[in-house]
């Protein structure tokens, strides 16, 4: 049998004992896996992928941005019947009907790997295209069966994505990624941590601040004062009060520069902060560390 390794490599005609690395382009011997596997622990770490343990054609989707998350498997719906530490088990939705005709089709995801543990389902599929058209989806590898996953749109729930910004960014296991480099066929992702400084610093701290990236004109609302974008660079975003946007009299200049999770915060406002909560409400609020100069 195969392995699953060689879903990362592509096998030169011209070279016998050669393969290409999909993900970095490296010629490697090829003629032991441990030597692939090797490649893939030391350079590829991170790589996401997904594992059917059988082959498939088939094309997954993942949908958790709502309040019940599900996944959908050759249309087939699975909502959350048990977390664990190290899992998710999922089961299809005829499950929590009545009890007499429950399905008992399982997937069971851990980390980045989704196993079809049981996949007999005693009810017709609903095919139904159009609740698709939000969802990720992704084809699984017939050969192989193994799913290389590549992302370059969003990904809720299991990694939370922001495309509202000109610098996207991926949120997996509460640890963000920023691009790092465009191509044709992939998208190669970087945590946040490679491109920003460390600071040693008594002024920074840890704290929940409301962010609303959903919007045409994306604002950070920071002690009741909010901020929108000023100036966008590769690994940093520079943002000004809003009352910096005011008559030129008036001008508040508190700036905020935001490179992934670490806000640093310039200036003293020039007027008082507006206490209106509710409109919070429709925000998302993140841990950031705040650094005041």
């Amino acid at each position: 049998m195969r392995s699953a390794m060689w879903g990362y490599f592509n096998k030169l005609d011209r070279f016998r004992d050669k393969a290409k690395c999909k993900l970095c382009n490296v010629l490697l011997n090829c003629s032991s896996v441990s030597n692939l596997k090797r490649h893939m622990k030391r350079k590829h770490s991170h790589a996401l992928y997904y594992r059917v343990n059988k082959k498939s054609n088939s094309t997954i989707y993942f949908d958790v941005a709502t309040k019940n998350p599900k996944i959908v498997l050759d249309d087939h719906d699975y909502l959350i019947y048990r977390k664990e530490i190290n899992k998710t088990v999922w089961k299809c939705c005829y499950y929590f009907r009545t009890r007499e005709k429950r399905c008992k089709s399982t997937l069971v995801t851990t980390g980045r790997i989704v196993t079809v543990s049981s996949d007999t389902h005693n009810h017709p599929a609903v095919p139904k295209k159009d609740k698709y058209k939000n969802m990720l989806s992704q084809k699984v590898n017939e050969a192989t069966g193994t799913l290389l996953l590549l992302v370059t749109k969003s990904f809720p729930g299991l990694i939370y994505f922001n495309s509202g910004m000109k610098n996207p960014k991926i949120i997996l296991d509460e640890h963000e990624f920023l691009i790092y480099r465009k191509g044709p066929n992939q998208t190669q992702w970087l945590c946040n941590n490679y491109f920003n400084k460390k600071h040693d610093n008594d002024r920074c701290k840890v704290r929940s601040d409301l962010l609303d990236v959903g919007m045409k004109n994306p604002k950070i609302i920071l002690d009741d004062h909010e901020f929108l974008i000023y100036r966008r660079e590769v690994n940093q975003t520079t943002w000004m009060c809003n009352h910096y946007f005011n008559k030129r009299e008036v001008r508040c200049k508190v700036k905020l520069i935001t490179s992934g999770r670490v806000v640093q915060v310039f200036g003293t406002h020039t007027h008082n902060p507006k206490h209106k909560r509710k409109k919070y409400k429709n925000m998302l609020s993140q841990n950031v560390t705040i650094v005041r100069h």
